[in-house]
C-alpha cells in the first residue's frame, strides 16, 4: 500500500497491486478501517464482501469521508488512479493479527493470529513504495531500527511499520501476494532460477 496523507492516527492509502473495482481507499487506523469508493462525486463506504473483516463506528466513518471529501484530488491523482486494474482475488482473512515482530537473523515478519497460528514472510519479498510528488517508487532498503517497529493495525487486518509508513494486508499475506504484479512476476523468476 501507498500512503496518499494522514491525520491524526489515521492513514488512507490505497493498494499497489490490481485491485478491484470500484476505485477507492483504504482508511485506517490502528482501531478502525473503512474502505471509502471515489469514483462517483460522492465519496461514500464501499460495501464490504460478506467475510470482510471491517472494524469502524459511525464517528470513524464520517470523519474518514469528510477527510478523503477534503482532498479528493490527493485520491485520484492519475498516477494513484491507474494502479486500479483488474479484478483479483480478495479472499478476506478468517482470523486477525495479534502480534507481530521483525525477526532480525532471518530478515522476517512473524506474526500471531487471533486463531493461535504463526505465519511469517521475508520482509525481501515484501514490495516497499513510497509516492513521492505522486510518483510510485521503490522505498530505499529499511534499516534494522525501522523494521523492528512494526505493529498490527486497522484492528488486526494489517501489520504496519510507521517510520517507514508501509503497510500490508493480512489477507494479501496469506493469498501469496506481497506487492503489483509486476513484483510478483520477479519473485518467481528468481525462485525459477533458484531450483
Amino acid at each position: 500500500m501507498v500512503k496518499v496523507f494522514s491525520y491524526g492516527n489515521v492513514t488512507v492509502q490505497v493498494l499497489t497491486r490490481n485491485e478491484h473495482a470500484p476505485p477507492h481507499v483504504h482508511v485506517v487506523s490502528p482501531d478502525y478501517s473503512v474502505e471509502l469508493d471515489i469514483s462517483k462525486p460522492e465519496i461514500v463506504v464501499k460495501p464490504p464482501s460478506k467475510k470482510a473483516r471491517v472494524k469502524n463506528n459511525s464517528r470513524f466513518v464520517k470523519e474518514a469521508i469528510e477527510q478523503v471529501t477534503a482532498r479528493r484530488e490527493d485520491c485520484i491523482v492519475e498516477k494513484i488512479a491507474k494502479i486500479f486494474g483488474s479484478s483479483t482475488s480478495t479472499k478476506e482473512p478468517l482470523v486477525m493479527i495479534k502480534e507481530v515482530q521483525y525477526l532480525p537473523i532471518s530478515r522476517e515478519v512473524e506474526v500471531l493470529l487471533s486463531d493461535g497460528s504463526r505465519h511469517a514472510w521475508r520482509v525481501d519479498d515484501l514490495e516497499m513504495l513510497s509516492n513521492v510528488d505522486g510518483n510510485i517508487l521503490p522505498l530505499p532498503a529499511p534499516n534494522r531500527e525501522q523494521l523492528l517497529d512494526v505493529i498490527p493495525y486497522g484492528g488486526g487486518a494489517y501489520l504496519y511499520w510507521p517510520q517507514i509508513e508501509q503497510m500490508f494486508e493480512l489477507d494479501a499475506l496469506l493469498n501469496g501476494v506481497y506487492g503489483r504484479e509486476s513484483w510478483m512476476e520477479k519473485l518467481r523468476t528468481k525462485a525459477a532460477a533458484l531450483s
